[in-house]
């Protein structure tokens, strides 16, 4: 019983609230279209012509997607007769021609003045000025105006050079590249001498690379009492002496080699020693007969002689291959001479030519 109450109270609720809130929810309403009313025109034509009038189009003149290029047609000149136009033309007037900025880009208009004597038109000259010739920057490319000469008496002409300065000189770069200002001479007296000198340092000459190319400073002498020289030139090392190449070899001992064995320790002292001592010097060693017989002997001396020596220095004067004798069988060499041809013989006059018959 209380569940039906309770559903009868919230139906009730529904209708009471309405439907605003379902008309102001715009993500419930965001497509939809109210649906339009049929019209009330039967099959009447003329009544839906009427209806069509009636509409308007406004609606076709702004739709911007199918008005996108066009343009209403301009109506013709209501002029007939050719002085009509003249008017016309002269009444559109020039202001379209004057503000064409592509046409009048390199457009002068005519100057003219109205000075008819020769004295008025050089008045005319000097009163324009020189503003024009001044910003000419072509013409006036390599000019510079001349300089005054200087107001200088001859007396004075020695102060005038020396006022000038030397800046000019000093900063003509080409002139100074290997200029050195030189050096004052040093105000010392001469028995001070000696003691400037060695207050000057050496320096300057421990830097000389040129000069200290092969110097090599003294060594001091070893501090040692004379019946220690023996022990101290053990203690020296060998070290010097193996650089600079000065080492004497140890003693070989001689080998222990018996009687009957020395030929084959002969043979296992090796070759490589003497390979780089007599490099070059060795006589070749001795080459094994070729083991070929038969036919492959005479093609086998060809080989080992070498023949691109002939082919590069006797080019062309080398003897032809022997040709092979055809395989024409007895009953078709008949058919083989006449194939033969004889531009051979017109080719190479000094053999007889004769041509062949049809009987061979």
């Amino acid at each position: 019983m209380a569940t039906y109450e309770h559903r009868l109270a919230s139906e009730y609720a529904n209708r009471n609230r309405g439907t605003m809130h379902l008309v102001l929810d715009t993500s419930c309403n965001k497509d939809y279209a109210s649906p339009r009313p049929a019209s009330r025109i039967g099959a009447s034509t003329q009544a839906m012509e009427i209806l069509l009038k009636n509409r308007g189009t406004f609606a076709q003149v702004m739709d911007q997607n199918k008005n996108k290029g066009y343009q209403s047609p301009r109506p013709g000149s209501r002029i007939a007769d050719e002085d009509g136009r003249n008017c016309l033309t002269k009444g559109h007037g020039q202001m379209g021609t004057v503000l064409d900025v592509n046409g009048n880009q390199t457009y002068y208009s005519a100057r003219r003045t109205r000075v008819p004597s020769r004295e008025g038109q050089e008045v005319l000259r000097k009163s324009w000025g020189t503003m024009g010739s001044i910003l000419n920057t072509d013409a006036n490319k390599g000019y510079y105006t001349a300089r005054p000469a200087p107001r200088i008496t001859p007396d004075a002409e020695e102060y005038a050079t020396k006022n000038r300065g030397s800046m000019d000189k000093v900063l003509n770069t080409q002139s100074n590249v290997k200029y050195n200002t030189p050096r004052p001479a040093p105000k010392v007296k001469p028995e001070a001498e000696d003691i400037a000198q060695k207050g000057r340092g050496t320096m300057n000459l421990v830097l000389n690379t040129q000069v200290n190319a092969n110097y090599c400073s003294s060594r001091a002498e070893p501090r040692v009492k004379p019946e220690a020289v023996g022990i101290a030139s053990k203690n020296q090392g060998i070290a010097a002496l193996v650089i600079q190449g000065r080492m004497s070899g140890n003693p070989t001992p001689a080998p222990r080699v018996r009687p009957e064995a020395e030929e084959i320790a002969q043979k296992n002292k090796g070759m490589l020693t003497n390979m780089y001592q007599n490099y070059g010097k060795q006589p070749d060693s001795a080459r094994p007969n070729p083991k070929i017989k038969g036919d492959g002997a005479d093609i086998y001396e060809r080989a080992t002689k070498g023949m691109v020596q002939n082919l590069f220095h006797q080019y062309g004067t080398l003897p032809s291959d022997p040709k092979p004798p055809p395989r024409v069988r007895p009953e078709a060499k008949r058919y083989a001479n006449k194939g033969q041809g004889s531009v051979a013989g017109i080719l190479h006059p000094k053999k007889a030519y004769r041509p062949r018959s049809s009987a061979w």
